[in-house]
């Protein structure tokens, strides 16, 4: 519900009511303008928690769009990353999606590794109105080669969710069976396992992608930090089991 009101200084402000689980909630774009140029990051962050929230509503969707995108160049790196999680949140709404998508893609390479992270979870969210899906694709398998292990986690679980869109499979596979073989890290190889038991059904090689899940729930440690990729490994059999070549060793 949009309302406009006279400030005490004879300007027109336009407000924006939500209802939201009971309750009206007040959103003032210009008090959000003015938190994305506040010289306090947690403000500005702040701003960006709200563009997540309300920017398909906003009264002026122009000036929301320039205040994300100016802080997609923000000098401290968590404003970066959470103007880039926006950007995924809010992709479809955004007046310029081309310069969006250069946003997105800059922030794929960013020199932080919870920007890069984000980066590549709003690739997922905004994937299928990027305006160049080969070179979102280029950075989502460039990402899954990232020498930090949150990236290529996060990239892993992007790939996964956006398997059927991917326009080179082979690849993606490639990367999927890859990463199930992840030596340091549990956490990239259960996010792999869950990306092919949701996929399974469209990878190429469904038998080496049976091979990858059975080894991952017969992972010769019990130690706990391994739990999780047993679980998810034998969560994935069972997503796949119409699929799996030996439904006797499933």
């Amino acid at each position: 519900m949009l309302f406009t009101l006279e400030n005490q200084k004879g300007k027109f402000l336009t407000i924006t009511f939500y209802y939201i689980h009971g309750v009206w909630q007040l959103v003032d774009q210009e008090k959000i303008h003015n938190q994305c140029l506040s010289n306090d990051p947690k403000e500005r962050i702040h701003a960006l928690e709200e563009f997540k929230i309300y920017f398909s509503s906003m009264p002026d969707k122009q000036q929301a769009w320039n205040d994300l995108h100016k802080l997609t160049y923000d000098q401290d790196r968590s404003v970066r990353s959470e103007a880039a999680s926006a950007l995924g949140f809010r992709f479809s709404d955004v007046p310029d999606k081309q310069q969006a998508w250069n946003d997105l893609h800059r922030l794929t390479n960013d020199q932080d590794r919870s920007v890069r992270s984000e980066a590549a979870s709003a690739l997922g969210f905004g994937f299928s109105d990027v305006p160049d899906k080969q070179q979102a694709w280029n950075d989502l398998h460039r990402l899954t080669n990232d020498q930090d292990r949150s990236v290529r986690s996060e990239a892993v679980s992007v790939l996964g969710s956006v398997f059927s869109d991917m326009p080179d499979k082979q690849q993606a596979w490639n990367d999927l069976h890859r990463l199930t073989n992840d030596d340091e890290y549990s956490s990239v190889r259960e996010s792999a396992a869950k990306a092919l038991g949701s996929n399974f059904y469209q990878v190429p090689d469904k038998q080496q992608a049976w091979n990858d899940l059975v080894r991952l729930t017969n992972c010769a440690s019990w130690h706990r930090s391994l739990w999780g990729e047993r679980s998810n490994a034998a969560k994935a059999l069972s997503y796949a089991f119409s699929q799996v070549p030996d439904k006797q060793q499933a």
